[in-house]
C-alpha cells in the first residue's frame, strides 16, 4: 500500500526533526484536539509559533492521512 509507506516515510522525517521543536505542546494540543473537529489547525499553529515550516508541513500531511483514515474507518 503506497499510503502506508507515505505515512512510513512522513514518520521517520519527523522523528528526526524532532528536536528541533516544542515536542510536549504539540503532544498536549494533539492531545487536547482530539475531541475537536478543527483538530489540525491548532497543532499547525503551534508549530508556526516554533517557526519550523519543513515540520509543519510533514505534520499537516500526516495529520490529512490520519484523518483520512478515521474518516474511512467509521463508514
Amino acid at each position: 500500500q503506497p499510503g502506508r509507506i507515505q505515512t512510513a516515510l512522513v514518520i521517520i522525517v519527523a522523528v528526526l526533526l524532532l528536536p528541533t521543536i516544542s515536542i510536549a505542546k504539540i503532544i498536549v494540543n494533539f492531545r487536547l484536539n482530539d475531541q475537536c473537529s478543527s483538530r489540525p489547525r491548532l497543532v499547525l499553529y503551534v508549530i508556526v509559533q516554533d517557526g519550523n515550516i519543513l515540520l509543519m508541513i510533514i505534520v499537516s500531511m500526516l495529520l490529512k492521512n490520519i484523518v483520512n483514515h478515521n474518516t474511512y474507518m467509521r463508514q
